[in-house]
């Protein structure tokens, strides 16, 4: 997913940002998650490390490390065997635990799994280790093989140089680009050699792996990566980063590969608003633009929280929080607007996505008073128990004809009515009716060329009536809006790239009750108003995205924080990422032309 390299994000993160307003998001309740791997099953004493694929044949398998307490405790570096549980049933049930491959001190500590798409073969990228401590490059690197849907595994090629921890993640298969096919799987190296990330890869046809790129991250601690592809095929990397003495700080990391996980595009930076406890995150692209959705959306799973244990001084992680990226890793939801899973102990975690498209996450958990990694947890949800970003459900249909499938919902009550200025229109109270247009990057103008336009017909006297509004609101933020202002005689329409901004005005405020059409314009550096297919004001428009936050909302008749409303009937509502000539624009508002290319948004009502 996500087309950004790192340069491309750099450049993002250093330009304008803004808070995007959100709708009220309806969210249904996250099934209470059920047991995966408990103490004492298969005769292990407890479990680390899920990480979790789904099959070509719609097999979710679990992957775990079964360990035995050192001490009474689930100690990092004891004897562990890798264990797998298999799901033929969407994550709804599982086969017994079955052991893969064990017997020595930390062997194959958080085996990483990846799936040949094109093949159906499922590769466990693994470590053994015979050191009892963190302190020694004396591991070595295997591969196990499953041809038969993970039910059993034969071991591939070894490594016996390769010092490398594998994620705890998931590897991925590139599906696009010059790379396609190539198998990807994020490790990191070991304490001597100085905590960086690393990609390991194999290209079809292949039955050696490769070692790729390494993060430059100047003796910053990072690990425990993982990874997914942009929709321009890079390859985005985040990692566990350990920073500061407290608990809570800056503690992910990421960088991008350009060229199929050979080298990385640049150092590693610090992820932008995405903070916690120092843990693994595990991540997941939930939605692409290249796959048909509206719009992008990536998932990270990670606790949130570090309390205190009952009777205990040893801060612990707390608090299974899913959070969302919508421009594919460069900003994320804070944990006000995540999703709480579990509210207990909890610590690692993995995720897929199911043949029946609901989201599977395994994470470690405990009961309070516990520690986090006493046990695994699974559970099951939609998209729409997760919460989505436009409460896109509800209100009355409003078809888009642009061919881009844009369509609204009509809020508030309204409805559409006969009369309008083509056929039928919308009739908005000016309390609380509204056009709703869904989050969809196709709708995002960014720095680009843009036309706007409608039909509208009124007869308020006072107030500001938004016809409408777009991405944000407030004098700090990206934004476009176009505006009836009946009390100070005029339409009025803006756009603002972060601290700068421009207005057009017309001469009156057209409030005659009867159809007038309004367009606002950007092309290059000018801002232009049009009313009834002749220029009515312009401006020189400042340059720079007027959409950089992800989600965004976009209204008609109704600004975005609902303070203003529309009073009065719309029709015809259209939005175009290029700049229409005049001559389009008069035909448009002569004739309703249909035939006027390049609209992302047309409304008819």
């Amino acid at each position: 997913m996500a087309a950004m390299t790192a340069a491309c994000l750099a450049l993002a993160l250093a330009g304008t940002m803004s808070v995007a307003v959100r709708a009220p998001v309806a969210e249904a309740a996250i099934p209470v998650p059920a047991d995966l791997f408990t103490r004492g099953m298969g005769g292990y004493d407890c479990f680390r490390g899920p990480r979790l694929v789904t099959t070509n044949e719609g097999t979710i398998i679990a992957v775990a490390t079964g360990k035995y307490f050192v001490a009474g405790k689930c100690e990092d570096f004891s004897s562990s065997d890798i264990v797998v549980r298999r799901s033929l049933d969407d994550g709804r049930t599982w086969t017994p635990v079955k052991r893969v491959r064990g017997g020595g001190i930390s062997d194959a500590l958080n085996a990483s799994p990846v799936v040949d798409r094109t093949t159906g073969d499922i590769y466990m990228f693994g470590r053994r280790d015979t050191s009892p401590t963190d302190t020694d490059d004396t591991s070595s690197a295997f591969i196990l093989v499953s041809s038969d849907d993970g039910d059993t595994w034969a071991n591939g090629p070894t490594y016996p140089d390769w010092s490398l921890r594998p994620g705890p993640s998931h590897g991925i298969q590139l599906e696009r680009g010059p790379h396609a096919g190539r198998l990807v799987v994020a490790v990191w190296t070991s304490p001597s050699s100085g905590h960086r990330v690393r990609l390991v890869y194999k290209d079809p046809g292949e039955t050696q792996w490769h070692l790729g790129a390494i993060s430059d991250t100047s003796g910053e601690w990072a690990g425990e990566p993982s990874l997914f592809e942009q929709n321009d095929g890079s390859i985005y990397v985040q990692a566990r980063k350990n920073i500061g003495d407290g608990d809570v700080g800056e503690f992910r990391t990421y960088g991008t590969s350009t060229d199929g996980g050979a080298t990385f595009a640049g150092p590693f930076q610090v992820v932008d608003n995405l903070r916690g406890p120092k843990v693994y995150g595990a991540l997941l692209p939930l939605r692409s633009t290249l796959d048909g959705d509206r719009y992008n959306r990536v998932l990270f799973s990670a606790p949130a929280d570090h309390r205190t244990r009952t009777g205990d001084n040893v801060s612990d992680r707390h608090d299974m929080v899913i959070r969302s990226s919508y421009n594919e890793g460069r900003t994320w939801d804070s944990v006000s607007d995540g999703k709480l899973i579990y509210s207990g102990p909890a610590s690692y975690s993995g995720m897929t996505v199911a043949d029946d498209g609901n989201v599977v996450l395994a994470f470690e958990a405990g009961d309070d008073g516990q520690v986090s990694h006493q046990e695994i947890r699974v559970t099951r949800f939609s998209e729409q128990d997760l919460g989505l970003p436009d409460n896109y459900s509800g209100g009355v249909a409003s078809p888009d004809v642009s061919g881009m499938d844009n369509t609204a919902r009509i809020r508030g009550g309204a409805a559409h009515v006969a009369g309008g200025r083509f056929d039928g229109g919308v009739t908005l109270d000016g309390v609380d009716d509204y056009v709703q247009v869904p989050f969809a990057e196709s709708l995002a103008v960014n720095g680009g060329d843009f036309t706007v336009m409608a039909w509208i017909k009124y007869n308020a006297a006072s107030g500001n009536r938004p016809i409408f509004w777009a991405y944000n609101v407030g004098d700090q933020y990206s934004q476009v809006w176009l505006r009836a202002e009946p009390g100070s005689d005029r339409i009025q329409g803006r756009i603002q790239s972060g601290d700068n901004g421009a207005s057009v005005m017309s001469t009156s405020a057209y409030n005659d009750n009867s159809w007038h059409h309004v367009a606002l314009q950007r092309q290059g550096t000018t801002l232009r108003l049009f009313v009834d297919g002749v220029t009515a004001g312009s401006a020189t428009a400042p340059a720079g995205t007027v959409s950089p936050g992800r989600p965004f909302t976009m209204h008609f008749g109704q600004r975005l924080d609902g303070a203003q409303h529309f009073a009065g009937t719309l029709d015809e509502a259209r939005l175009y990422k290029r700049a229409l000539t005049s001559t389009e624009i008069g035909r448009i508002q002569a004739t309703n032309a249909a035939d006027v290319s390049g609209a992302v948004l047309r409304l008819p009502f």
